[in-house]
């Protein structure tokens, strides 16, 4: 794990796993606009969503959540090294107590997703309304990233979703 983070600090043009063939149907990674890097992190995010049960429009509002923080970049780090992670898990926030490898590794951090997404009560109620893809997108950026100006930030998360998805 450590060798790999290392790789992708060393090098940022360090090639990206391949997405195994099984996973590329009935997949949200997949309608990722072509232009979009790093959509291998992309699909590992949605595999560990996908198998706690998250439907498709969850995922993708995680997935416009995590392009805004990272761009999908495991490797990324922000606010002085307190955040990290394609999720930008902050020291003293989602990443408490994970350490550096842990918030840069895809699968743990979307796991710590996760699990706040189960504890907030408006995404949970949100998801069982059947609420649009947009809603679940600002809801996701409010309630589980909470970035300082939230609501504007949300409202260009929504932006960004129908930059990134081929809609």
């Amino acid at each position: 794990m450590f060798i790999i983070y290392l790789a992708l600090l060393v090098n940022s043009t360090a090639v990206e796993p391949e997405i195994p063939t099984k996973y590329l149907k009935d997949t949200v990674c997949r309608n990722l606009s072509d232009k979009i890097e790093n959509q291998s992190f992309a699909c590992e995010v949605e595999q560990v969503f996908r198998n706690e049960g998250f439907n498709s429009k969850l995922i993708t509002a995680a997935l416009s959540n995590s392009y805004a923080e990272s761009e999908f970049n495991p490797a990324a780090v922000g606010d002085k090294g307190k955040s990290i992670g394609i999720f930008q898990l902050h020291e003293n926030g989602l990443g408490k107590h994970m350490s550096n490898d842990e918030r840069h590794d895809v699968k743990t951090s979307a796991r710590r997703v996760i699990i706040a997404v189960r504890k907030s009560s408006k995404l949970t109620k949100a998801i069982e309304s059947d609420a649009s893809t947009e809603e679940l997108t600002k809801l996701f950026c409010t309630e589980i990233m909470r970035p300082s100006d939230k609501h504007n930030k949300a409202r260009r998360r929504v932006f960004l979703l129908n930059k990134i998805f081929k809609r």
